[in-house]
């Protein structure tokens, strides 16, 4: 099926055959773990090259993505799970996706990957850790 051919069946909530809905779950489980290979590929290709200016896309979203999201959360736009899932994504890594998309897009794949390796780092270690104790969780 073309896209708005895909489109109409969802809207439509026409079940799907189980053996396709089983196909399509191993499919879906099967994306963060292989993103996370390619990332692990690009990234084994210029081991020992970190640089710290591999935080700067990450030191720039932090400048931008904190300030919006206590914008919403301080004023009470956003509460409760709300609150704290747009507070926690604020500092979250970069995507993994993003290095197969950097390959498609001839870009340096190899610095992305360094990029998303970095930010899992800081985020998992001190950024996602000091939101968390903010929140009180």
């Amino acid at each position: 099926l073309r896209p708005p051919g895909r489109a109409a069946l969802g809207l439509a909530r026409l079940p799907l055959p189980t053996w396709v809905e089983g196909f399509l779950h191993s499919l879906a489980s099967a994306a963060a773990p292989l993103a996370m290979i390619v990332v692990g590929i690009e990234f084994s290709r210029t081991w020992g090259k970190l640089d710290p200016r591999d935080l700067k896309p990450y030191a720039l979203r932090l400048l931008v993505a904190v300030p919006l999201a206590a914008l919403l959360v301080v004023p009470g736009a956003l509460k409760g799970v709300d609150a704290g899932v747009a507070l926690l994504e604020s500092v979250m890594p970069s995507a993994a996706s993003c290095v197969p998309v950097a390959r498609r897009l001839s870009l340096d794949a190899a610095k992305v990957s360094r990029v998303v390796f970095v930010t899992t780092l800081v985020s998992t270690t001190i950024s996602a850790p000091l939101v968390l104790a903010l929140l009180g969780q």
